[in-house]
């Protein structure tokens, strides 16, 4: 027992589970069919919007698949970077940030498939100090961290994600930075130290409005155990959400729009009652530790 025990409060026994987590996200990265949200990726950095995809793809027309291969390269579409942000302007999307800074990365590490699902295991990588900062800042001592970012390194949930050209990779990112340069801010206490998390704050947003319920549980916390430190909040929040204006107008405006794009998920309401609805949410949740991929089709 205490040979277990001193096994478990080795560093680098958690490192070498980091080391294969890692390895994992590498393996089979081009395995998986690219799929439909990532062909959406593509098409919201191209800047163009659905009027110019469709163009490109001809009707009543037999063409080779090699057509249709072109329109998830993104070089291939021959616009410069100018033309793209323009295009990522004037088109809504509630995840702006990602694919903004793809427009700079398909230029530098290509537009394969394999690339653009680079791009998101690079952001992970980034988590894992912001993760190992994180925990340590909670508990208080290194080996809490050490166990936190093994376990975050071989969880399925966000190993699926990893290996996708999408935005989940940089929102987990944005997450743990800003909760972490939030209580760095609160325990130091010096004015300098809310400006990294006021600019986290603003490209969270900007990478997806729903991490505004960040901003909600940090707000709370605030008004339960630090209310000396609510006006210090009070004023990060409102430069975060003075940035973040422009954009949150453009969705006001692009309200219908919105709408009409999610009336898919109307779908799960008409079909499943609640109680499968709940049993699906549970599922989610328990993908962090173990992934139970084909339990839905046991309800579907």
């Amino acid at each position: 027992m205490n040979r277990l025990r001193e096994f478990t409060l080795q560093p680098w026994t958690y490192l070498a589970i980091l080391i294969i987590g890692l390895a994992f996200k590498f393996y089979h990265i081009d395995y998986r069919y690219f799929w439909l949200d990532e062909v959406s990726t593509v098409e919201q950095t191209s800047g163009l919007n659905r009027d110019g995809i469709d163009h490109l793809v001809p009707l009543d027309e037999i063409v080779s698949i090699g057509r249709y291969h072109k329109l998830v390269c993104l070089n291939s579409f021959s616009l410069t970077i100018k033309e793209q942000l323009l295009g990522q302007v004037k088109t809504m999307n509630l995840n702006p940030l990602h694919y903004f800074i793809l427009t700079f990365w398909h230029r530098v590490a290509g537009d394969s498939t394999l690339a653009l699902r680079l791009f998101s295991i690079l952001i992970y990588l980034c988590t894992l100090p912001f993760v190992f900062l994180l925990a340590r800042k909670l508990f208080g001592f290194n080996m809490a961290a050490w166990v936190a970012v093994s376990l975050f390194a071989v969880m399925p949930y966000f190993h699926y994600y990893t290996q996708e050209a999408r935005y989940i990779s940089l929102c987990v990112f944005l997450f743990f930075a800003n909760s972490y340069f939030f209580l760095r801010a609160l325990d130091q206490k010096k004015v300098a130290l809310w400006i990294p998390y006021i600019i986290s704050g603003i490209l969270a947003l900007y990478a997806s409005i729903l991490l505004g319920l960040l901003f909600v549980g940090q707000l709370i916390f605030i008004l339960t155990t630090r209310r000396k430190l609510f006006q210090n909040l009070l004023v990060s929040l409102a430069v975060i959400f003075l940035f973040y204006l422009p954009w949150l107008l453009f969705i006001i405006n692009s309200f219908a729009e919105i709408e009409q794009s999610l009336t898919w998920h109307q779908d799960y309401n008409d079909n499943y009652n609640i109680l499968v609805l709940g049993i699906f949410q549970l599922i989610g949740m328990s993908r962090s530790f173990a992934s139970f991929e084909d339990v839905f089709q046991w309800f579907i």
